[in-house]
């Protein structure tokens, strides 16, 4: 699976790839439960894992400012490299999402 993301380049210093028969694979790191999030004209997305999560705080977020923001992408970041739980991640993604107003549902922090 190839990623052609803008911001690929500044993940691949870190350790979460790793190669599998000559391609780049993510090491993902799975949420305990998915995280409903609605963007708008997107549409409603169901976040999942770190690396996704990582995505969409990257490519779509609303309004990428704000410590709730910054928080959430360096947490995703340290639980795909292994230095935090995913859970602590998810719980970071949930508060961003919460604070950009498009979280759906209540509120789980797991």
């Amino acid at each position: 699976m190839e990623y052609n993301y803008d911001f690929e380049f500044k993940l691949r210093k870190y350790r979460c790839f790793v190669q599998n028969g000559g391609q780049r694979v993510m090491n993902d790191k799975s949420f305990s439960s998915p995280v409903l999030i609605s963007l708008g004209a997107m549409g409603l997305r169901l976040v999942s894992s770190a690396w996704e999560a990582l995505e969409c705080l990257k490519n779509q977020w609303p309004q990428q400012d704000g410590v709730e923001y910054r928080r959430a992408t360096r947490m995703c970041r340290d639980a795909l490299e292994g230095w935090m739980p995913p859970a602590k991640a998810r719980q970071a993604f949930v508060i961003a999402a919460q604070r950009a107003g498009v979280l759906i549902g209540k509120p789980t922090l797991k």
